[in-house]
C-alpha cells in the first residue's frame, strides 16, 4: 500500500498508543518491521523485543527446524510479496541481538529503530547470523553507531592486533528490568497467546495477532479493527524439560549438554521427584545416576517414567555389562557411560 493520501491519513494520526511485540529472528516480525519503515513509521510506535525461541543460543539447528523456517519464509513470499526476504542458513539466537539494541536505546534512542532494522536486515536478507559479535558491531556502523566501537578499536595489544571490545560490551550492562517484563507479559498474557508479530492499543487493549495484510495493518492503526488474528506467527517454543536424580556433578558431562537446549531440574528426593512428575505433564526426559539408586528407588522411578510417558536414561561413571542389563532389565531408553566421548553423548 503505497497510497500518498492513506499514508497522509496516518501520520495524522496518534499512533504512540501502539505497541509491537516481535523477535529479531521472526520472519513475520521481520515482514511487520518492513512495512512500518516503508510507511516510515517506525519511530512512530514502540517495538518490545522478546526471545520467543530462547533455546538456539546455543542448541544445534535440527532437519525439523530447518523446515519450520523454510515454511516461514515460503509463507511471506506469499503473504508479503511486497518485503524482500531471504532464507538464511540458520535461525540464531537473538538474545545478544535484542540486549544490544535496549543498550542503545539508553545512550541513543533515536536511533534505535534504525539499529533495529540494520539488525532485521542482516539476518533476512543478508543472511547473518545475529548471535555472532562481528555481525553486530557491522549493524552499528550501519545504522550509524560506530562511536561505540571506534574509541575502544583503537586500543591495541602488543602483537598491533586490536584487543577485544570489552569496553563496548560491558555496555550491554545487566538485562534490562523492561526487557524482563515484556518477555513476561508476553509469555504470560493469555489474550497474547504467545505469539508474535503482535500489536497492542494500549488505549481500547484491541489486539493484532500474526502478520496482517496491508490494508488489516491500515486498518487497525486507524482503530477500524478491533481484533486481528492471521495464523502466519512465529509461536513460543518452550525449552524441553529434563530432570537429574542423583549427583548434579557425577552426571555434569551430560547436563553440560542438556543445558544448551533444555531445562534442568535436579531432585535427589524420590518422593519430591514423583511428585514432580505426577503434578507436570510437560517433564520430557528423566537422568538417573545408577550409582546414586538402589533397585527399589529405580523400579519406583522407572515405574512411574513409564505410567507417564516419560523417556529416561541410566548413566554410570564407567561403562560395564552389568549396568547396560540394569538399564535394559527396567526398560532404559539408553544406558551412557560417563566416560564415553563428548561427540557420543550428543549422538546419543
Amino acid at each position: 500500500m503505497s497510497d500518498q493520501d492513506n499514508l497522509s491519513v496516518l501520520y495524522g494520526e496518534d499512533l504512540s498508543k501502539f505497541v509491537v511485540y516481535g523477535d529479531l529472528n521472526c520472519p513475520f516480525c521481520f515482514a511487520l518491521h518492513e512495512r512500518f519503515s516503508a510507511w516510515n513509521l517506525l519511530s512512530r510506535v514502540e517495538w518490545r523485543l522478546i526471545v520467543h525461541a530462547p533455546e538456539l543460543s546455543e542448541a544445534a539447528f535440527s532437519l525439523e527446524d530447518e523446515s519450520l523456517l523454510a515454511n516461514e519464509v515460503f509463507a511471506i513470499h506469499h503473504r508479503a510479496p511486497d518485503v524482500s526476504v531471504s532464507l538464511p542458513k540458520r535461525r540464531p539466537g537473538s538474545s545478544l541481538a535484542t540486549r544490544l539494541v535496549m543498550a542503545i536505546s539508553q545512550y541513543a534512542s533515536d536511533k534505535a529503530p534504525e539499529l533495529r532494522l540494520a539488525l532485521y536486515r542482516a539476518l533476512w536478507q543478508d543472511g547473518l547470523d545475529l548471535s555472532q559479535p562481528d555481525v553486530l558491531e557491522t549493524s552499528l556502523r550501519k545504522a550509524g553507531l560506530e562511536k561505540f566501537l571506534d574509541a575502544d578499536s583503537k586500543a591495541e595489544t602488543n602483537n598491533g592486533n586490536p584487543m577485544e571490545r570489552w569496553a563496548f560490551w560491558k555496555l550491554l550492562g545487566p538485562e534490562p528490568k523492561e526487557l524482563i517484563l515484556w518477555q513476561n507479559r508476553w509469555e504470560t498474557d493469555e489474550s497474547f497467546d504467545r505469539r508474535i508479530p503482535l500489536i497492542e492499543n494500549t488505549q481500547t487493549n484491541a489486539l493484532l495477532l500474526g502478520l496482517p495484510s496491508e490494508e488489516a495493518l491500515y486498518q487497525f492503526l486507524l482503530s477500524r479493527r478491533a481484533h486481528f488474528v492471521n495464523d502466519d506467527v512465529c509461536v513460543f517454543q518452550p525449552r524441553p524439560v529434563v530432570i537429574v536424580f542423583g549427583w548434579m556433578e557425577h552426571l555434569w558431562s551430560l547436563v553440560q549438554i542438556a543445558r544448551e537446549s533444555c531445562e534442568i531440574l535436579h531432585f535427589s528426593d524420590l518422593e519430591a521427584c514423583q511428585q514432580m512428575v505426577v503434578e507436570n505433564e510437560d517433564i520430557d526426559f528423566l537422568f538417573i545416576e545408577h550409582e546414586f539408586v538402589d533397585d527399589d528407588i529405580l523400579k519406583s522411578l522407572t515405574t512411574l517414567a513409564r505410567s507417564r510417558g516419560l523417556s529416561w536414561v541410566l548413566a554410570s561413571k564407567t561403562a560395564s555389562e552389568e549396568v547396560e542389563l540394569r538399564a535394559l532389565n527396567h526398560g532404559a531408553e539408553q544406558y551412557m557411560s560417563l566416560d564415553s566421548s563428548s561427540p557420543l553423548h550428543r549422538a546419543r
